[in-house]
């Protein structure tokens, strides 16, 4: 479904309305998805001075063929009749969004992967944001990316790394979120702490 929404250039401060998508199921617009992997959904140029600008507003995100129904929105929500089966979460970021996107299209849990991502930080030794950017070469090892002063950094953890994240997530009941849950570092953090 598509709205208006009124929005501010963040270089010359003119304000002007775009075009938002307030839900989109890519069963019946398989193009959006590419639109919100790309980031193209969430940009407008001014018409003013020409700046591209990020916009971020809230949207529902649903792939029945995985059986995902994302909600980027900056406040908790409480969701009912929520179709039985599905993994629901909600976003706070469009870069959250993005990434939970890229997890289940490889095939992977979203919680073992928060695990995984948790196990990374430690490694490094900081709080980085890790994201999931994607399984790469014969063993499927698993690309990280992390902000590093002013550029992007990748580390690479072995599938092995998953598949004991994997273990340590079925064992831990408290790990299997419930509703529409936000599934992220500080929820993986509260759990383990």
């Amino acid at each position: 479904m598509e709205a208006s929404v009124n929005t501010v250039c963040l270089n010359c401060g003119q304000s002007h309305s775009m075009k938002a998508w307030t839900s989109i199921d890519v069963s019946r617009e398989p193009s959006l998805k590419e639109k919100v992997l790309n980031g193209q959904l969430f940009t407008w140029t001014c018409p003013t001075c020409g700046k591209v600008n990020l916009v971020k507003y809230p949207l529902m995100y649903h792939d029945p063929s995985q059986k995902l129904l994302l909600v980027l929105s900056d406040t908790a929500l409480k969701v009912e009749d929520m179709p039985e089966g599905y993994v629901l979460r909600r976003v706070r970021s469009i870069g959250e969004l993005v990434e939970k996107i890229k997890i289940s299209d490889a095939g992977l849990d979203d919680v073992v992967m928060e695990m995984c991502k948790y196990v990374a930080r430690k490694e490094l030794g900081n709080d980085s944001e890790l994201r999931f950017l994607k399984l790469e070469g014969p063993d499927n090892d698993i690309i990280l990316t992390y902000p590093d002063k002013d550029s992007m950094q990748m580390i690479s953890l072995g599938f092995n790394v998953y598949e004991d994240a994997m273990g340590i997530v079925s064992r831990h009941g408290g790990m299997k979120p419930e509703g529409l849950q936000t599934v992220d570092a500080s929820w993986m953090a509260e759990l383990l702490a």
